[in-house]
């Protein structure tokens, strides 16, 4: 579980805590579970029994070089050597979930070249995806909530994106004020 945000409240509930335990569902007792919640937020997956795993207390993720070709991370084990590994995916938000990924794989008992291979073969359309359109650069980010537009303007100024036009368009069910709230100190308001 890569973290939970406020997003689909009328269905999975108001606080992230009620989030959290929604979402805790999927979990099984005794069967191997990675997180990166906040540690406020484990006992929620602890009550289920599973044999979870969290950042910070199994394991450490290190971000490395950000560029528009990927994500450099480790993954850095206690008293082990670190896994150096590379995704395709843009931003520190992507490694986290990458190194999260590759860890669930390792639990699972998928060998470290398989889990590069795989990271390699990484591709998520729509997530600070890079187009090219008759001659002119876009980047297209499907993002739907503040954490999300948060993470999005974040791994833009990463890459030294700062002279961009951003178009912005949400559904009526999403926090639109918090999204561009986000996103407002890296571009102009437009309405």
């Amino acid at each position: 579980m890569t973290n939970v945000a406020l997003d689909h409240t009328e269905l999975l509930g108001h606080t992230l805590g009620e989030i959290a335990v929604e979402k805790a569902g999927i979990l099984r007792p005794g069967r191997p579970a990675v997180t990166a919640l906040d540690p406020d937020l484990w006992p929620a997956l602890q009550a289920t029994g599973a044999d979870l795993w969290a950042v910070g207390r199994d394991f450490q993720v290190e971000t490395g070089a950000i560029s528009e070709r990927g994500s450099h991370f480790a993954v850095v084990w206690p008293g082990q050597q670190p896994w150096e590994l590379q995704t395709p995916l843009i931003g520190q938000h992507s490694a986290r979930n990458a190194a999260l990924a590759a860890v669930a794989a390792h639990r699972l008992g998928v060998e470290l070249p398989a889990v590069r291979a795989g990271l390699a073969q990484t591709h998520w359309p729509g997530r600070l995806e890079r187009l090219k359109v008759q001659g002119q650069t876009f980047w297209l980010d499907g993002t739907h909530n503040p954490a999300g537009a948060q993470a999005t303007a974040e791994a833009l100024r990463a890459l030294g994106l700062e002279d961009l036009t951003l178009i912005f368009g949400a559904a009526a069910d999403k926090d639109v004020a918090g999204v561009a709230a986000a996103l407002a100190p890296r571009w102009a308001a437009y309405s």
